[in-house]
């Protein structure tokens, strides 16, 4: 029987054909769209970061917060093809992707080509694996609403609250590095709250390597020039902080699929 008024249709519950049996899915492929293009229109909803691949960075700074970006929402396989280190060594990179000429465009459209869909891909096939259906939300005396599960309204990254945490936890610790510290305990009270960012997977001894090193103490408390204290904050996040960011990612529970991974230790040199 039809409906005898608008405010009935309303209040009808959505088909199932409306939304997806495995939401979690489509949610990380709409995380995944916001590294590359933050116009799609299924964004339109959600808070958006400033930039994405195809537009570039400004700089090497916004390029440091993309790749972590980047590393989460691909369940740590961007980091496995381009590891970190790309960013302090690969000029070309780090050019062509800060800068705005046709030539740096091709470059990121063979990026994105070559290696940033290749890493979406695989992190989508890792999640499906340990993905939940929900069928029974469609029948009608469910508690829940299919609205509930819509992915274009999830906060959390692929529906996981613990990515979502780790997202933000790693994205606050740059951001504190980014000004500095007032003053060693300052800085100390940091490389301490490392542990929540990087999953512990952080050098167990790297609080007594930088407090012992009275230029690194230097340059993370403002006491250089800025230019030399920012290009320093730079190569430690790149050299330090992003690896420990991509093997916590690693390190994670996505349902049963982390376990099957197999994860390489690198070590990086400081300076």
């Amino acid at each position: 029987m039809l409906p005898d008024n608008e405010e009935d249709v309303d209040d009808r519950r959505p088909s199932a054909t409306a939304f997806p049996v495995r939401p979690a899915l489509e949610v990380l492929q709409l995380d995944q769209r916001e590294l590359i293009d933050v116009s799609d229109p299924r964004l339109e909803e959600r808070p958006t970061p400033e930039w994405d691949l195809r537009r570039g960075v400004p700089h090497r700074r916004a390029l440091i917060e993309w790749y972590q970006r980047a590393t989460v929402r691909t369940l740590g396989r961007f980091a496995d093809s381009v590891p970190p280190e790309s960013l302090l060594r690969d000029d070309v990179f780090v050019a062509s992707l800060t800068g705005a000429s046709e030539h740096a465009k091709q470059y990121r459209g063979r990026l994105e080509d070559d290696k940033l869909i290749p890493a979406t891909t695989a992190a989508y096939d890792e999640l499906r694996g340990g993905a939940g259906e929900y069928i029974e939300v469609f029948e009608d005396d469910s508690d829940f609403s299919p609205m509930d599960f819509d992915p274009e309204r999830q906060a959390n990254v692929a529906m996981r609250p613990g990515f979502s945490y780790i997202d933000r936890i790693q994205q606050s610790a740059l951001s504190a590095l980014w000004g500095g510290f007032e003053d060693r305990d300052a800085l100390r009270d940091w490389l301490h709250d490392l542990s929540r960012a990087t999953n512990g997977q952080h050098e167990s001894e790297l609080s007594k390597r930088v407090m012992g090193d009275a230029n690194a103490v230097a340059c993370l408390t403002n006491r250089v020039s800025d230019e030399h204290g920012r290009g320093f904050r730079e190569r430690f996040a790149i050299k330090k902080l992003l690896p420990s960011f991509a093997a916590a990612v690693e390190s994670m529970e996505t349902g049963e699929l982390a376990k099957r991974r197999k994860t390489t230790a690198q070590t990086y040199q400081f300076g």
